[in-house]
């Protein structure tokens, strides 16, 4: 099959990763992040999460959201706003080096969030990160998951679908309680999913149209992840002003329907 052109359209494909990721929408680079850098993040994360560095509401209140819509899943979101000391950790400086070199060009984080998933929880249903921007007609970012241990498929490892950034926008639905996103699709389940075993200095990255979901972890440990979106436009992004016209154009026809 054709590979059709879905990273930004003013990139080059002048990297081997950047190409693989054109092609299937996500590409898992081994031991390419420092464990020192990963351990000093995953403290601060746990502090976090436990409440310690500040009350998690305040936290939460000020900068992002908490989401318990599937038993066990905890998230927080925009802890790069919220904690300086992430901001200047090393593991983020490693991930825009890396991010930086496949592009062949400057990013900047333009959306972060942690997901701990408890013992014995369930899955995280397939969806595309696209659907959460509605400000933004198409995302310009690329997205690495980070796992913060070794993370095998039963601990509630990654799973996506090849080649799946060709299908176009999906509809999602809303969980009843929380944010999250889930899309179906007739005959998912003859696509050839493949399940990612992620090592600690492992990143999986994708593209924000590639189907993905996470599958339940059956062990008795924590299942800790910051995923981190990079684009050459950061937080900008969504005033770019061909995404504020799409924006008010949407609004119009969604009001002149009502």
């Amino acid at each position: 099959m054709k590979s059709i052109r879905s990273v930004p359209r003013e990139l080059e494909l002048v990297t081997p990763e950047l190409a693989q990721l054109d092609y299937y929408g996500f590409i898992h680079l081994q031991k390419v992040l420092s464990v020192d850098g990963l351990t000093e993040a995953r403290h601060v994360l746990d502090f976090a999460f436990s409440g310690s560095l500040c009350s998690q509401e305040n936290l939460l209140l000020q900068h992002g959201s908490t989401d318990e819509h599937i038993g066990g899943v905890q998230e927080m979101n925009h802890l790069l706003k919220a904690l300086p000391s992430l901001r200047r950790s090393t593991l983020l400086a490693e991930c825009n080096g890396l991010i930086n070199r496949i592009l062949g060009r400057h990013a900047k984080p333009s959306f972060d969030h942690a997901i701990y998933k408890q013992p014995m929880s369930g899955s995280v249903h397939w969806h595309q990160d696209q659907a959460y921007k509605d400000k933004v007609k198409k995302m310009q970012s690329v997205h690495v998951w980070i796992p913060l241990q070794d993370t095998s498929p039963s601990m509630g490892g990654m799973q996506y679908v090849p080649g799946s950034h060709r299908f176009g926008n999906l509809a999602h639905q809303r969980y009843s309680k929380g944010h999250a996103l889930f899309t179906k699709i007739d005959g998912l389940a003859s696509f050839d999913s493949v399940q990612v075993t992620a090592n600690l200095g492992d990143v999986i990255i994708h593209l924000p149209q590639t189907l993905h979901s996470s599958l339940p972890n059956q062990t008795d440990e924590m299942r800790k992840a910051w995923i981190i979106h990079f684009s050459p436009y950061g937080y900008w992004e969504p005033l770019l002003p061909k995404n504020i016209l799409w924006y008010v154009q949407k609004k119009i026809r969604l009001l002149s329907r009502s």
